[in-house]
């Protein structure tokens, strides 16, 4: 089973731990096509865009998107710092959302840019500042995110098993009690 994904480029592979057997499922695979689905959905959409869009525009609420963007970088950033100080194993979502936002930021802002010294500048805050940033928070989130996947086959073959989102510690039918609290042991 494991020689057919290693055909695959690197990239592509799934996780191994998730290719083995006997491994419950955390999302159902409908999920996945969804998302397939959606992504090629995209695909004559793009086209169609690319071909009716003018190249220039004049947007109407301008200060708004760009104040309302950069509210949204400050919260995920934020919440980014929370969950690193706290040591919270959450901080996987609100990084991937800061380093998406901020790519996307880079991506708008050097694009949106009038040429001359506005585009200068604007490329190399990309390149100093933000891209480096998205980068950081990409490799946060995946650090954490690769430490619960190394966990994993090591918490089933412990015993442990999954309840809907929780984990359920080997002997034990529920660790909370009845108002979702942990019960004393």
């Amino acid at each position: 089973m494991a020689g057919r994904w290693e055909r695959l480029p690197r990239p592509l592979r799934p996780p191994a731990t998730l290719t083995g057997s006997g491994m419950p499922r955390l999302v159902s695979p409908w999920v996945a096509v969804l998302f397939a689905g959606a992504s090629l959905a995209l695909v004559p959409w793009v086209a169609l865009l690319s071909a009716v869009l003018p190249s220039r525009v004049l947007a109407a609420n301008w200060r708004v998107i760009w104040v309302g963007f950069d509210l949204m970088l400050l919260v995920t950033l934020g919440t980014t710092a929370i969950r690193i100080f706290r040591r919270s194993p959450k901080i996987v979502l609100p990084a991937t959302a800061a380093g998406t936002l901020l790519v996307c930021d880079a991506w708008f802002d050097v694009l949106a840019a009038a040429s001359g010294t506005e585009r200068v500048v604007a490329v190399l805050v990309a390149v100093a500042l933000e891209l480096p940033l998205a980068a950081a928070c990409f490799r946060v989130a995946y650090v954490v995110g690769d430490l619960f996947e190394q966990a994993r086959p090591h918490l089933i073959a412990a015993g442990f098993t999954l309840k809907g989102r929780r984990l359920i510690p080997p002997g034990r039918a529920d660790p909370a009690g009845p108002l979702g609290q942990p019960t004393a042991d």
